[in-house]
């Protein structure tokens, strides 16, 4: 087991992390927004904007790039790929924290895959947080399902006015709609056969989620890596995502 982590970023889930100080016996550095301090052994957290992972990138050292942690939500595959670092330990984190230093919802489905995804399975239970180890076969579908929460939660949610469990609850038909369209792009695009995906399975399994984090206000954020990765690849004109975007003044 490793005695040292560094945190780049300390926005809420960087925060979140950096707690393993105090119920842990863990070393922990946390760095913000432009240090590029000496990095000690152990793994690299990465918890920064996904805009900002090009400058974290840009600074850290060759041989240290295996010990990359990436939790960042959104299409971050294609990202990774140009800048070979596909290889490195990535995370998908259903945890809600409202703002720096709020305690964690955990909504139960966390996931990790490559080098280090035992390392952040122990971190996430000393914070009493469930997280699972798993293939990067069975990753892969997982990040497709989470991007589709993100990006239809976090539009219907701003859209509406209401938190993601109110968007269950009242417009449970819209998210259905949506859900199916996104997917539908998304498969296209990731060659993924839509046939092998149960739709109303996967609704149930994002509903489900937002009722375990029911006040959670969610919002259209990371442009180019939720919902505008979509808009770039829609050629369905008057869709019901397009009908959405306009209504929140996109």
């Amino acid at each position: 087991m490793f005695s040292q982590l560094t945190i780049v970023g300390a926005g809420r889930i960087g925060t979140m992390f950096a707690k393993l100080s105090t119920v842990s016996r863990l070393q922990v550095s946390l760095l913000k927004r432009g240090d590029t301090s000496i990095l000690p052994t152990g793994p690299i957290l990465v918890c920064t904007r996904n805009d900002d992972l090009e400058g974290v990138l840009s600074w850290i050292p060759a041989d240290r790039i295996s010990d990359l942690i990436f939790v960042q939500n959104g299409m971050l595959q294609t990202w990774l790929e140009r800048h070979q670092v596909e290889h490195c330990t990535q995370a998908l984190l259903y945890v809600a924290v409202s703002s720096v230093g709020d305690e964690p919802i955990d909504g139960g489905r966390s996931v990790v895959t490559g080098h280090h995804a035992e390392s952040l399975v122990w971190m996430m239970n000393q914070l009493g947080l469930r997280c699972t180890s798993i293939s990067r076969t069975d990753f892969m579908v997982e990040m497709l399902e989470k991007l589709l929460w993100n990006c239809v939660f976090g539009l219907l949610s701003e859209a509406f006015g209401l938190s993601v469990g109110k968007v269950v609850e009242e417009h449970r038909s819209v998210v259905e709609v949506l859900t199916g369209e996104l997917l539908t792009i998304a498969c296209d695009e990731l060659s993924i056969d839509q046939s092998d995906i149960h739709k109303q399975a996967l609704v149930d399994r994002l509903c489900a989620y937002s009722l375990s984090i029911p006040n959670y206000q969610g919002k259209v954020k990371e442009w180019p890596w939720r919902n505008g990765w979509f808009v770039e690849r829609q050629v369905v004109k008057n869709s019901v995502h397009q009908q959405y975007l306009e209504k929140v003044g996109l």
